[in-house]
């Protein structure tokens, strides 16, 4: 159960786990269905909900997708720890700059072709969401009808997909060292989610979205049918080199790996479980 003063609901699945900033000692964000953010300030002993955001003005034009309604993705600002965004299936993206204690919604631009409004506040559904560490403003999305990104921290947000072979995904990354560089996987559309072409493929562009390219030498090259979860690609976060370390993994149990930015790709893993997320760590 999700517990507080004013909130009693079921927990059906916690979606993502992110800690607190570096001057946030025990801070722990957890993203959960349904719809929610909950914090604990003891290294997950005991968990608060956010009650801003559960109780946020526009909560009635949220609703579940697939997937239920899932806050899968935390992107918090290294320069400043009170300044987050999150991205919830099916109700958008939403921003604090006070450590939660009130949120704005930063959906425009987007579009909800399943809804009446074509760009309504709320009732978005982005699939994955990424804000660059070293270029203020910047993020990146992977929306359900189509790719983003946005210069002005969400206050708008600009198509840049029109060249992929889908604009249909779930996962995606970026470059921490390149603000301009963003990778997607493209999938085929809603009701068949399997590589757009029915080859594995990872998109990059290093454009901001204005070209893309495909990087797939060493992934599977045809009759493809296997997808890639939303949170089932990510990078070594590597500081300062010129290659970056990619890592993804499929619904057929495949995981895969680029030590140089997607040009080429090995097998790590074959034939396991559903691979749902990917995630590399540095050791020191």
């Amino acid at each position: 159960m999700i517990e507080s003063p004013n909130t009693e609901a079921s927990l059906a699945r916690v979606w993502t786990i992110e800690p607190g900033g570096s001057d946030q000692p025990g801070l722990v964000y957890a993203g959960v269905d349904p719809g929610a953010l909950i914090v604990s300030h003891n290294n997950g002993e005991s968990w608060d909900l956010c009650e801003a955001l559960w109780n946020h003005s526009t909560r009635p034009l949220w609703m579940p997708g697939a997937a239920g309604l899932a806050l899968h993705h935390i992107a918090r600002d290294p320069a400043d720890s009170a300044h987050l965004y999150v991205g919830i299936s099916s109700a958008g993206v939403f921003e604090t700059t006070d450590g939660g204690a009130a949120w704005t919604a930063r959906n425009n631009g987007c579009t909800a072709d399943h809804l009446p409004t074509a760009s309504p506040e709320a009732g978005q559904c982005v699939h994955s969401l990424q804000l660059h560490p070293a270029k203020p403003g910047r993020l990146f999305q992977q929306h359900h009808p189509g790719v983003y990104h946005s210069d002005d921290g969400g206050a708008n947000w600009i198509t840049i997909g029109a060249s992929l072979p889908g604009v249909f995904g779930f996962a995606s990354t970026i470059d921490p060292n390149d603000g301009d560089t963003f990778y997607v996987i493209p999938l085929q559309e809603d009701q068949a989610r399997i590589p757009a072409g029915g080859s594995l493929r990872v998109y990059r562009t290093t454009d901001a979205g204005e070209s893309w390219q495909p990087l797939g030498d060493g992934l599977p090259e045809s009759h493809v049918l296997q997808g890639v979860y939303r949170q089932a690609l990510c990078n070594d976060a590597a500081p300062s080199s010129d290659d970056l370390g990619l890592y993804l993994g499929t619904s057929g149990g495949h995981v895969y790996a680029s030590r140089n930015s997607g040009a080429n790709w090995s097998q790590l893993l074959e034939h396991a479980a559903p691979v749902t997320a990917v995630r590399c760590a540095q050791l020191n």
